[in-house]
């Protein structure tokens, strides 16, 4: 219930009618999962009780202290000596200070108090503490020290820019030519976590799911430093995959993060805790629910050869959420008061599977403005690809889908079903034929992204061309240019068990051999199925190499770039559903940024320069304005052909 009340925007640091907040009793009460829960959705470390003016560390470091004169006497139960230590830690890393740094209380206050302050409260730990945090958690967001040169340079702009403004001078000499400032930000999706080595062949799970509230609570912590304006405002291009399409479509859509957050809350009780044969989401029709995922094959609910939760109830939570009818191309805005006149790019990653190989989609929310320099083969003419998207949106059964289907999904396919194809979880959802989810093939869809948005480039200047100039001849298109890419993970994995993999492509030889004895047998099936935990793990891998390598094609343009991803201690699955992980994954989080606290200053300092420069109009002399390009010529015949 808490949980709840806090992900709906209660505050937690309200006292009751009695004088005493929730972190306060939850402390007396010696809760660790309170104390947690408060602490992440932002209760005060330096609370103190009303009666007596004892600090909320003040409690913890007694209850400590008590339980530790039970042992002598009695041993308490594990669980809860446990606890009572963790709840001072936890309040020890928020940064609780001790009482003779909290300032005197009245006298009638202090003859009040039970217990004189013992060592939990006497000591300043925070020292210490922080040197443990930053050999946990301490990374540097950005890879390659080119990113960081690109930082600078931006923050030396601003500061220029100041300057003159300061002196009165005319700055459009000095910044003439500058380009509007484009910030991309990706979001990853699911993420595989092996469970037990012991038993692959029955134990894994793909992260992602409900652990998108990390993604979330990164952003939050990210937006406590921005003034100007919400973090959707910033970005111009966004992109996510599977958990991350969701988030990148509220962000896109202008929601506050907060909001975000308790729509992953929802997600959990609505869709994950229901299973398969769970209530029908409030305020949805039965009829609704029926037409909702006709095209899915299978019921949904659990048994053999069935996946484990009802798509039906994240498909009404994706139309409650975002609109039936909504198109990809109406969630998308076009911020007031900037330069950049053209509307944010939203880009949703899925896994077609109607081939082999697979093949990645990308569902954008824009059309392109030009023809492409060089088309595909087994791209379909406009009209035919029009014509294709309509029939998805009507598809209602499997045999009705359409047998080919473009590579690029026009702008205005429904929004939800372009969601419920990137987020088609193997072994948690059925498919949406043809596809399931995009982390089979983009888990990070930074690098998809910036190829996209090169090739739209491309598109515009090609457009623009000179006939004189060469076909293949890349222009960048006036008034823009990439400045800021920002990565965002699910969190890393816990520590795992090491294992020699080189050893299973010799031993898988044995298979072929069938005059073994069946212990032989076992083994050999047992490392089949490692075998088959690495390629799975290799496959939805969303740190390295694929952060390297959008690092790197993000340096060679010129462009900053940000890796914003928390290691967790401990391994967390798509489809948990219990508050205690969740809010321990979510504290963690919160402990990472407060010991990167710096680097979170520094990139909003970033995000503030490049958007001082959008609102200032480019900085050009003629404002910087992207300007609006003309008709693209008709193509000569040649084309046409």
């Amino acid at each position: 219930m808490l949980t709840l009340l806090a992900a709906g925007g209660a505050d937690p640091r309200l006292a009751a009618a009695y004088g005493e907040t929730p972190l306060v009793v939850a402390v007396v009460g010696r809760n660790a999962h309170l104390v947690r829960t408060l602490l992440v959705f932002g209760a005060g470390v330096d609370e103190r009780r009303a009666k007596d003016g004892a600090s909320v560390r003040h409690l913890a470091a007694a209850n400590a202290v008590v339980c530790l004169q039970q042992q002598q006497r009695q041993p308490p139960p594990p669980k809860d000596a446990q606890e009572r230590a963790e709840i001072l830690e936890h309040l020890i890393s928020f940064g609780a200070r001790p009482c003779s740094q909290l300032g005197p209380l009245p006298a009638e206050k202090t003859e009040a108090r039970a217990t004189p302050c013992v060592e939990g409260c006497l000591v300043d730990q925070q020292e210490a503490v922080a040197q443990q945090l930053n050999a946990v958690y301490g990374e540097p967001f950005q890879p390659l020290a080119a990113h960081r040169l690109a930082a600078e340079a931006i923050l030396e702009e601003s500061r220029r820019r100041k300057g003159e403004k300061e002196e009165g001078s005319n700055s459009s000499s000095s910044s003439e030519g500058q380009k509007t400032p484009v910030m991309m930000i990706c979001f990853d999706g699911m993420k595989f976590t092996e469970n037990s080595f012991k038993n692959p062949l029955k134990t894994f799970s793909l992260g992602g799911g409900v652990r998108g509230l990390i993604t979330v609570q990164i952003l939050l912590e990210l937006s406590a430093y921005l003034r100007r304006r919400p973090l959707a405002d910033y970005f111009d291009w966004i992109a996510g995959t599977s958990t991350g399409s969701i988030i990148g479509a509220a962000v896109a859509n202008g929601r506050t993060i907060a909001s975000i957050r308790a729509l992953y809350f929802r997600f959990k009780d609505v869709v994950l805790s229901s299973g398969g044969s769970g209530p029908t989401p409030p305020g949805t029709s039965a009829a609704a629910e029926a037409d909702s995922e006709k095209s899915d094959s299978g019921s949904g609910k659990t048994g053999p050869g069935k996946k484990p939760y009802s798509s039906e109830h994240l498909v009404a939570l994706l139309k409650r959420e975002f609109g039936a009818e909504t198109r990809l191309s109406e969630v998308t805005r076009r911020i007031e008061g900037i330069s950049r006149q053209e509307k944010q790019v939203l880009l949703v990653t899925a896994t077609r599977v109607d081939r082999i190989p697979a093949r990645l989609t990308l569902f954008t929310s824009f059309e392109d403005e030009a023809e492409e320099v060089v088309a595909s083969e087994e791209e379909l003419e406009e009209e035919e690809e029009m014509e294709m998207v309509s029939r998805l949106n009507q598809v209602k059964s499997v045999e009705e889908f359409p047998r080919r289907m473009p590579s690029k999904t026009a702008k205005n396919i429904e929004l939800w079903r372009a969601l419920r194809a990137s987020s088609a979880a193997p072994f948690f959802f059925n498919g949406f034929p043809p596809y399931v989810d995009g982390g089979l093939l983009a888990n990070n869809p930074t690098v998809d992204c910036l190829a996209e948005y090169l090739r739209r480039q491309r598109g515009k200047s090609y457009s623009r061309r000179p006939s004189s100039s060469s076909p293949h001849q890349h222009q960048e298109p006036a008034g823009e240019r990439l400045r800021l890419v920002l990565s965002l993970g699910t969190g890393a994995p816990g520590p795992l068990p090491h294992f020699d993999q080189s050893a299973l492509f010799n031993h898988l030889l044995f298979f072929r051999k069938m005059k073994v004895h069946m212990r032989t047998l076992v083994n050999t099936l047992s490392l089949h199925g490692q075998f088959k935990v690495l390629l799975q793990g290799t496959a939805t891998n969303s740190n390295e190499p694929v952060v390297g390598r959008a690092a790197a094609w993000a340096a060679s343009l010129g462009a900053t770039f940000y890796r914003l991803n928390v290691p967790l201690s401990f391994r967390m699955v798509l489809d948990e559903t219990d508050d205690g992980v969740i809010m321990r994954a979510l504290l963690e989080t919160r402990l990472w940024a407060r010991t990167n606290a710096h680097q979170l200053k520094a990139l909003a300092e970033v995000m503030e320069a490049l958007m001082e420069v959008k609102m200032a109009g480019g900085g050009g002399g003629n404002s910087g304005q992207t300007p609006q390009p003309p008709p693209p010529n008709p193509p000569p015949p040649q084309d046409k052909a």
